[in-house]
């Protein structure tokens, strides 16, 4: 009975070797990498597939000891050793690379320290450096790292040409450079600490502007921020094709603000976004509503295709019911705590 079963499992694995490389391929990218992996031993046929695969990715690994952490090493300097060197042979280019790892920090390494120049000093390298210098990545989700100087030279070398979405959550905005997201059309970036370096060095009355080095975000058409009109305003004199803006309003007594209208100046010149771009214009967790009021009214009067302006209560709704305004179709939408009302602004 157990021969039959072994004769069985050889002739359906021989049928699976006959297939064409694209469609086993296409099998084996429905696996984990670590699943791929094992259908190696299945055939001849499927012992170097695997190697080819465009998606390469590590979930569920733990590394709470330096044991596991070695097997890690092991396993995935294999795969990435193996992957490479099919890869020198053909097209077979990485799509996206992903892990997915609980550990203990003090056993497991960040893997910005990683790089195949070690090999020579009999350090096990984990990802290639090209990884931060990829010129056909599209989609860019940064978040939790550390502030220390290995990061800051890191994001000091990105370079991302392709860039279509960027996403950085962590508030350490100021080491990261704008220039290598000026391609991306769809960006979210938590300016907090940004804004918070840009007001140090007011204080210290340095004369070179801390917005001299925004990049033009020529195909920009999403913007969320985490921040004071103070950086916005700036921020859209460089973003000509906005169409969507969020604001997250963060706490005026946290910057050491005060929230009033004569804190308020109007720019010398109207963003370029404003005159034929801008559709929608969002804030949320009100925290300044007399900057908030003072810079609805700006877009209000300034934003000539303006369609829909989401505000946070029904007073500011009231005030700004009253303002002048370019686009003669924009309604007003108030975001009641877990309610939305819609509003048609007729003046």
């Amino acid at each position: 009975m157990a021969q039959r079963r072994s004769s069985k499992a050889a002739a359906t694995a021989d049928k699976i070797s006959g297939l064409p490389e694209d469609v086993l391929c296409h099998i084996l990218s429905l696996f984990t990498t670590k699943e791929a992996v094992a259908t190696s031993i299945l055939s001849k046929r499927l012992s170097h597939l695997w190697r080819y695969l465009n998606n390469i990715d590590f979930t569920d690994i733990e590394v709470y000891s330096s044991e596991s952490n070695s097997r890690f090493n092991d396993s995935v300097y294999s795969v990435l050793v193996s992957r490479d060197t099919a890869a020198a042979t053909g097209s077979h280019f990485i799509n996206s690379f992903s892990l997915d790892i609980e550990y203990d920090s003090n056993i497991f390494f960040s893997i910005f320290m990683w790089d195949y120049s070690d090999l020579d000093d009999g350090i096990v390298p984990i990802l290639p450096i090209a990884i931060f210098t990829c010129k056909t990545l599209v989609s860019l989700d940064l978040r939790h790292f550390s502030d220390d100087s290995l990061t800051i030279e890191l994001f000091k070398s990105l370079s991302f040409p392709n860039l279509i979405r960027a996403d950085i959550t962590q508030s350490m905005c100021r080491y990261f450079p704008l220039k290598a997201l000026s391609t991306s059309n769809f960006l979210c970036l938590d300016t907090f600490l940004l804004y918070t370096q840009a007001r140090d060095v007011y204080q210290v009355s340095q004369p070179q502007s801390p917005y001299e080095n925004i990049p033009i975000f020529h195909n920009l058409t999403y913007l969320e921020l985490h921040n004071s009109w103070h950086l916005i305003l700036q921020v859209l004199h460089h973003c000509p094709k906005l169409q969507n803006l969020k604001i997250y309003e963060e706490s005026y007594a946290a910057m050491g603000i005060e929230d009033n209208q004569e804190n308020w100046v109007d720019p010398e010149f109207v963003p370029q976004c404003f005159l034929s771009h801008l559709r929608t214009y969002t804030i949320l967790n009100n925290a300044g509503p007399q900057s908030q009021l003072m810079l609805g009214k700006y877009i209000l009067k300034n934003a000539n295709s303006l369609q829909t302006m989401t505000i946070s209560s029904e007073s500011e709704k009231r005030k700004l019911s009253e303002c002048p305004k370019a686009s003669a179709t924009c309604q007003l939408l108030v975001n009641d705590p877990g309610l939305w009302k819609q509003y048609s602004l007729s003046w």
